[in-house]
């Protein structure tokens, strides 16, 4: 099982499962995590610890 990390943003608390800088192993994460129940799964980007569009973090990388 991949680590599963938990962070609170607002009132809310956002999970997030695995992590890589590979957008197709990402995508297979995204698949584990639906086929586990998860349906509302997001793909999220950070850079420098912070959150960036999907659009920009797949323009600054080599996949």
């Amino acid at each position: 099982m991949r680590n599963i990390t938990r962070e609170k943003e607002g009132g809310l608390y956002k999970y997030f499962y695995g992590n890589t800088t590979n957008y197709e192993n990402i995508r297979t994460m995204e698949e584990e995590a639906m086929k586990k129940g998860y349906k509302t799964s997001f793909i999220v980007a950070f850079k420098d610890g912070k959150k960036i569009s999907i659009t920009e973090a797949l323009k600054t990388t080599t996949n």
